[in-house]
This record gives C-alpha cells, structure tokens and sequence, in this order.
C-alpha cells in the first residue's frame, strides 16, 4: 500500500509541475500582449476518481473568473491559441511541432496586433515549432519567414510572395497583377 501512495503522489507532483509551466507560459502571453497585471491559473479538483479542471484568469486584482464563461473575445483568443500550442506540445513531446492558426486573433484589437506576432515569434523560437498563420493583419507579417498574398479571382486563387519590410507591405492588394 505504501508503493501505491508514492506513486499517487509522483503522479500529484508531476501534474502540478505540468500545470504550473503552463500558466507561466500562459500568462507570459497574456502579460505581453495586454499587460503585467493579467494571470491566468488552472484550478482541479478530484471528483469521483477524476480530475475537473477549470481554466481561469485574473486582472486588475479583480476576483479570478472563468475563462470560457467571462473573458473578452481577445483574451479568449490569446488563451486558446496558446494553451492549444503548449498542451499539443506537451502530449506529443517527440512530434514535428507544426500549428496552423486561422484568423485566431481577429478578436484581439489591432493595437494588440505587433505584440501578438512578437510572443508568437518568442514561442515558436523557444518551443521549436512552426507556424503556419492565415491573417488579415499586417501587423503578423513582421513575424513571418515566409509571406503570401492570397486573391481569388475568377474562381481560381493566385498566390504572390510579398517582400519583407514596412514599405513593401502598404497596400499589397493595389500592386498585385497575380
């Protein structure tokens, strides 16, 4: 019986190193992108042989609430994108890290746009993975290796590679022939 509550608490030990990483990453995102007074944290509570978790964030010293139920559309966005990231990674360790993200953040003001790109440049970096991002906002070009400009036209989509760099990125559609 005594081997069975080591492992228990090997078990319990290593679930809450595992969520405390996730919020720290979690939280970077958020503290990045808006600002150093958001936290997110992950509450669990056994029940009936299993574990129920409940994401959840905090501002401003305001009383913690629940993500899905009570969070803006951007701080949704900025949450699931990342949480998705960081979980897929860490159940699938040995993988080729690729995640494609469409139009995530297109609730996230514009404002927030250049530090979105500049923490999903950051994590892409440090977690070794690649990004494949569909976006209207030119603000994700800066982070980009690789830049498309995608128009449809009869029927039929062309494809331009853009020219990194600030001039080159005004009004992509205007100077595209394709």
């Amino acid at each position: 019986m005594q081997t069975v509550n080591v492992f228990s608490r090997l078990s319990e030990l290593s679930r809450r190193e595992t969520i405390d990483k996730v919020e720290k990453l979690v939280t970077y995102a958020l503290q990045t992108v808006f600002d150093d007074s958001y936290n997110f944290f992950i509450t669990d509570k056994e029940q009936k042989n299993s574990v129920i978790y409940a994401f959840m964030m905090q501002n401003d010293g305001q009383p913690p609430y629940p993500v899905k139920e009570n969070a803006a559309g951007g701080e949704r966005n900025i949450v699931g994108a990342f949480l998705g990231i960081i979980v897929s990674i860490l159940q699938n360790p040995n993988q080729r890290r690729f995640f494609g993200l469409d139009e995530r953040f297109k609730h996230v003001s514009r404002e927030h746009q250049t530090r979105i790109a500049k923490v999903l440049r950051s994590f892409a970096d440090k977690l070794d993975c690649q990004l494949l991002l569909s976006s209207h906002k030119d603000e994700m070009l800066e982070i980009a290796d690789k830049a498309y400009y995608l128009k449809k036209r009869n029927g039929k989509t062309a494809v331009k590679e853009l020219i990194h760099g600030k001039q080159d990125l005004v009004g992509p559609a205007a100077s595209f022939s394709g």
